[in-house]
């Protein structure tokens, strides 16, 4: 063989060697899912799905409201799956546009070995988590609730909510000021006691309430909340126009009384009665009056009272006190021994259990046998 043969020889071997060395180098991972779509459920959450990738053994799926998926708005999930649901909502609230991607997977742990991820596709997600109000109150209509009917909260339910927040005051919404705010799993509340219905000067009370939903996190924690936006404001006013009757003494002075005994008919959705006795009338109600607060439609003075003409109303008082409509003011007569009638019948009859067997003492004992107790 001739030198220029030889030489020739050795450099089509090197190549060759050269070559079947550096083909393993070459091979890369395998190449991102071809094809793919996204649809948002009506829950508001969104299924992805994507075709396989040959030699792919998991993928990774992102998304953003970011198109360039800057650092810190990317969501990111590991999957050996062909598709995925989102445990909570990407977006809460208005239609938002939403970005998405996926890339293969090789290995893992530290040996983990990611494709190029696709192209990144837009999907329009979002709708509206705002609970509408049912009642109490409407639209540009203040409502009214009856007392004793009890202050129903109720709204529509928003798919996907786990629980709402509900606020309510006779205040200013959002000021943080003798509001109340309560976490309701349904879509109805009824706060344990009666609302007031009247401030301390007498003014009705206007209640203004408001619920929000609040979504589930994606996580089995409470921390941090994801909450839509708050319903429109509805307001409402509580009345109870009931007020005490066939009150005795009755309002006139020609009956001159010397024990006194006070009553009057019960009124629905009343847990106490507030008695107020006075010398001097004041427009409906009475000057400086004595008080009383008592459970039952009968009351009997334990002091004496001054012989004169004096003034009495009664105001019914609910479950957490709260004053209802007041009987109007009446007056009686009062004066020591000018009664010509007893107060109580002369013969009050039976005041005690009257035995029907036996003898008041041993000598004069029954003789009983034990068949009369069988």
């Amino acid at each position: 063989m001739s030198l220029l043969r030889s030489v020739a020889a050795i450099s089509v071997a090197t190549l060759i060697g050269t070559t079947l060395v550096a083909l393993p180098a070459q091979a890369a991972g395998p190449d991102a899912p071809l094809g793919g779509e996204a649809s948002a459920n009506a829950d508001g959450t969104v299924h992805f799905s994507w075709n396989a990738a040959p030699g792919a053994s998991g993928y990774r799926l992102q998304w953003s409201e970011n198109p360039e998926f800057a650092t810190g708005t990317v969501k990111t999930v590991d999957t050996y799956a062909l598709d995925y649901i989102t445990t909570s909502l990407p977006v809460v609230g208005d239609e938002t546009d939403l970005y998405w991607r996926v890339a293969s997977t090789t290995g893992s742990g530290s040996a983990l070995t990611v494709s190029e991820p696709t192209e990144a596709s837009l999907l329009v997600v979002g709708h509206d988590v705002t609970p509408q109000p049912i009642g109490p109150g409407a639209e540009d209509v203040r409502g009214i609730v009856e007392y004793p009917d009890a202050t129903v909260f109720s709204w529509e339910p928003v798919p996907g909510a786990i629980r709402y927040r509900l606020e309510y005051t006779s205040g200013t919404l959002g000021s943080g000021v003798s509001g109340t705010t309560v976490k309701v799993n349904g879509t109805q509340y009824a706060p344990a006691v009666p609302l007031a219905r009247v401030d301390n000067a007498g003014g009705v009370l206007t209640w203004k309430w408001r619920v929000r939903a609040e979504m589930y996190n994606g996580t089995s924690t409470t921390s941090p909340e994801v909450t839509g936006a708050w319903s429109p404001e509805r307001e409402f006013q509580i009345t109870w126009a009931e007020a005490p009757s066939n009150l005795v003494p009755v309002n006139e002075t020609t009956t001159i009384h010397s024990e006194l005994l006070f009553r009057r008919d019960p009124v629905p959705g009343a847990a106490k009665y507030r008695l107020e006795f006075g010398s001097d009338p004041s427009g409906n109600g009475i000057l400086n009056p004595v008080t009383r607060v008592v459970n039952g439609t009968v009351y009997v003075p334990t002091s004496e009272t001054a012989n004169h003409t004096r003034y009495w109303r009664v105001v019914p008082l609910d479950h957490a006190g709260n004053p209802g409509t007041p009987s109007p003011v009446h007056q009686y007569r009062k004066k020591w021994g000018t009664q010509t009638e007893p107060s109580a019948a002369v013969d009050p009859g039976n005041v005690a259990p009257v035995p029907t067997a036996g003898g008041p003492t041993l000598d004069t004992a029954e003789d009983m046998s034990l068949g009369d107790f069988e």
